[in-house]
C-alpha cells in the first residue's frame, strides 16, 4: 500500500458528530463530503466541503500554510478550516487567515 496521505485519509477520522467544547449547544456533523452545523438541535447550515491534504495557497493569501484543511465554498467565497489535530475523541480546527482562537470539538457520544 501507498504511504501517501490522501484526502480520504484526512476525512476518515473526522467523519461523525462533534460537540464544541466551549459551546455545547453547537454540534457539527462531518461526512466525507459535507458539513452540517446544528445549534440547540436546529440545523444552521449544510454545505458541501472538500478535504485537502495540503491546504491550497489561496486560503492563506499566497503560500500554503502546509497543513491539512477542508474548504467550504458558498456564494460568499471560500472558507478554509485548518485541521490542527484530530484524534478518536478530539478535533481542533482553526479558520485559516483569521486571528480567531482554534476551536476544539469533542466526539459526540
Amino acid at each position: 500500500g501507498s504511504n501517501a496521505t490522501t484526502a480520504a485519509a484526512i476525512a476518515a477520522p473526522m467523519v461523525g458528530a462533534w460537540t464544541n467544547q466551549s459551546d455545547p449547544d453547537e454540534n457539527i456533523v462531518f461526512t466525507d463530503h459535507s458539513y452540517t452545523s446544528y445549534y440547540e438541535g436546529d440545523m444552521v447550515v449544510e454545505e458541501e466541503m472538500v478535504y485537502h491534504v495540503i491546504c491550497p495557497g489561496q486560503c492563506s493569501g499566497s503560500t500554503s500554510v502546509g497543513i491539512p484543511c477542508f474548504t467550504i465554498t458558498s456564494e460568499f467565497g471560500t472558507d478554509c478550516y485548518g485541521i490542527l489535530r484530530v484524534t478518536e475523541t478530539e478535533l481542533e480546527l482553526s479558520v485559516i487567515c483569521q486571528s480567531t482562537e482554534p476551536s476544539t470539538y469533542v466526539r459526540t457520544p
